[in-house]
């Protein structure tokens, strides 16, 4: 039986927009495609998305060398309007709430540029914080994040440092196709353990009342927390406690705990 659709935070990335359209008509067509695309995505009804957007257009440029605002006036009105709909219906500030502080220093990692007060920065803290959600970043086309995904090959990850300690990777992407894909295999709604059946096997155990699975590799024993529903509990083949791991896989061995035992 399939999970719960896992919490989604998706962000429009106003980085994406790096001067890249050499006419207005170039930039119409992207502004187009991309309140397109975020309808899309917002019409889908299979999983639990949360819209974000922030308020800091005026600080990139859609042309070089000329203000984002004066480009967005140039646009038609038809498009101008739409855009001006898409921002302020069902997409949250999320400066109003943010958890990303300006005294801290985020930067891309391979260009080294300062993204501190931005969507990306903001996102990068959300996932720090909050493993329980899956994070999407909406980028605008002909961006520079052009780096491959490893997992989706029709997305892209945006690699991000925080005050040069975390390294945080970000998916994003900016088509439909590669959303449909991302959609289907970072949402596919069975648990980790159930969809990556070449790396985990079910046992016929349960413990508090979840099923138990054995990672094939190590012979680790994992099974999703009963009561939040957002790690894993992980325990070696002697039934000791590793620590928890996130809805991806990765194990925090800093929340190991002695007095949590598992009978093999």
């Amino acid at each position: 039986m399939k999970t719960q659709p896992l919490k989604t935070d998706i962000f429009v990335n106003e980085c994406s927009l790096q001067a890249q359209f050499q006419s207005i008509s170039e930039f119409e067509t992207a502004i187009i495609n991309f309140i397109a695309l975020i309808e899309e995505i917002k019409a889908k009804n299979n999983f639990n998305a949360d819209f974000y957007r922030g308020n800091i257009f005026i600080n990139v440029q859609a042309i070089k060398n000329q203000v984002f605002q004066k480009n967005f006036n140039e646009l038609k009105q038809a498009s101008q309007t739409k855009f001006k709909r898409l921002l302020t219906t069902g997409l949250k500030d999320w400066q109003k709430q943010s958890l990303h502080q300006s005294t801290d220093n985020y930067t891309l990692v391979e260009t080294k540029e300062d993204i501190t007060n931005t969507s990306i920065a903001e996102v990068s803290e959300r996932k720090l914080q909050r493993n329980e959600i899956v994070f999407l970043l909406v980028n605008f086309t002909n961006s520079n994040f052009k780096k491959s995904h490893p997992k989706y090959q029709l997305c892209q990850i945006i690699p991000v440092s925080k005050n040069q300690k975390h390294n945080i990777e970000l998916d994003c992407l900016d088509n439909k196709d590669a959303f449909e894909q991302w959609v289907q295999d970072k949402l596919d709604f069975r648990s980790l353990l159930e969809r990556e059946n070449q790396r985990y096997t079910k046992t016929t155990h349960e413990f508090q009342g979840k099923i138990v699975y054995k990672e094939i590799k190590t012979g680790y024993f994992w099974y999703l927390d009963n009561l939040h529903k957002n790690h894993f509990e992980v325990f070696d083949n002697q039934g000791r406690h590793l620590g928890e791991a996130d809805l991806q896989g990765s194990i925090d061995t800093n929340k190991a705990d002695k007095s949590k035992k598992y009978k093999p």
